[in-house]
């Protein structure tokens, strides 16, 4: 009887430990990412080949989004309609997930009325500007090995600002200006001349000028 039950607990003790492996295991497996894409018709004018698409997971709790948790750039397949990528150690939970569609951009490409004349051509010196973005929870599972994201062209926000100068990077780079510079020019008049034009108050118009944006400032 004595030994039955040593042989049972044993058992126990072999099954407890296996659950416990497995857990442990699934919290830091390495998990496949493939994310399925339709671009949003008004990138179909910039090279593809000059496009980057980054997945960051961050935690998400109660509806609300923490700390990041993992970010894999992705390498696209033979199409391009699809990305791939792995992450490692990444655990079972909620998850909010971003998929950043980025351009490349070449910052001396842009000439303002302020630039230096030169016959030579500026060096080049590119970089990644993020010009779509894609938002949205997603679980993770115990055992998943495989992570699937579809996203379709009306769920991407081409909206990116980061200027913040109200033109989004994605106009800014189709429209050769900086997306990482907000241009302004300051122009000052006096009240008394413009007094029959314009109401007392001091006056800002923000005008879509063809170096980025051009702010006007009537002072009282």
């Amino acid at each position: 009887m004595k030994f039955s039950r040593l042989i049972i607990f044993l058992s126990l003790l072999t099954i407890l430990s296996a659950c416990g492996s497995g857990s442990s295991s699934d919290s830091s497996a390495t998990r496949s990412i493939q994310v399925r894409i339709g671009e949003p018709a008004s990138l179909s004018s910039l090279p593809p080949d000059q496009r980057t698409v980054t997945l960051a997971l961050f935690y998400f709790v109660d509806g609300r989004e923490g700390s990041k948790a993992s970010e894999v750039i992705l390498t696209a397949n033979a199409d391009r309609s699809a990305w791939n990528g792995r992450i490692d150690s990444l655990a079972p939970g909620r998850y909010l997930a971003k998929v950043f569609l980025s351009q490349s951009w070449n910052e001396n490409s842009v000439q303002t009325d302020l630039s230096p004349s030169t016959s030579e051509a500026p060096e080049e010196n590119f970089q990644s500007i993020p010009i779509a973005l894609f938002s949205a929870p997603t679980d993770i599972v115990v055992g998943q090995e495989n992570i699937i994201i579809d996203i379709a062209p009306v769920d991407f926000s081409v909206s990116l600002d980061e200027d913040n100068d109200g033109l989004s990077n994605l106009a800014e780079i189709l429209g050769t200006t900086d997306p990482l510079k907000m241009i302004r020019t300051v122009m000052e008049f006096p009240m008394d001349w413009m007094s029959s034009q314009i109401s007392p108050q001091n006056l800002e118009i923000r005008m879509v000028m063809g170096l980025g944006i051009m702010k006007i400032i009537v002072f009282k």
